[in-house]
């Protein structure tokens, strides 16, 4: 056994946990803040995914080495700048995403729909979205497929069609196999 799984059984010991927790407790504001931004070890992520600190919990949102168990348990975060940053990390699957996109708050909407692991189911869910900026990220985004794009150029707002029947016409071109004209 490595080094490294003997380090990972032993977490999974609940009084290890706990007196790990406890430690990161006693540690500055600003030591867990950095510890949540930089650490791969999944227990200290873990405990951290639970401050009490909205922006420690922030950072360990946006860790890279945040796994698909915390990242789900910070998806249902009380703040909103929490599961925002689930939405915004590149490992978050797609069925968090699916949940997020149905967020009371449009910033978390907006991030989901920027997030490439969104799918064109996805995409068509937020196209009719109420929030014009969460639409307009949905004409732009390269998930988005063609048929809900027409149905974008029917949008209220200037800005959504606008940018829907500019990706409309990308695709028809590409699905010709053409390339888009570009001005002069």
């Amino acid at each position: 056994m490595t080094r490294s799984n003997d380090f990972l059984a032993a977490a999974k010991i609940p009084f290890i946990y706990a007196a790990i927790s406890q430690e990161l407790k006693s540690l500055s504001v600003e030591l867990r803040l950095n510890l949540a931004k930089e650490t791969g070890l999944p227990l200290f992520l873990k405990a951290l995914s639970k401050d009490e600190n909205p922006a420690v919990r922030c950072a360990v949102a946006t860790n890279a080495n945040s796994g698909p168990e915390i990242l789900e348990a910070l998806s249902k975060d009380k703040e909103k700048s929490v599961r925002a940053d689930v939405a915004k990390n590149a490992n978050t699957d797609s069925e968090i995403l699916k949940a997020l996109s149905k967020d009371k708050d449009w910033n978390v909407r907006f991030y989901v729909v920027l997030n490439a692991n969104s799918g064109p189911e996805i995409m068509k869910a937020l196209s009719n979205d109420k929030e014009r900026m969460v639409r307009y990220a949905v004409a732009r985004n390269p998930n988005t497929d063609l048929v809900v794009l027409n149905g974008m150029l029917k949008d209220k707002y200037d800005s959504v069609r606008h940018i829907a029947g500019i990706r409309v016409t990308e695709d028809q071109f590409q699905s010709l196999g053409l390339t888009t004209p570009q001005p002069n």
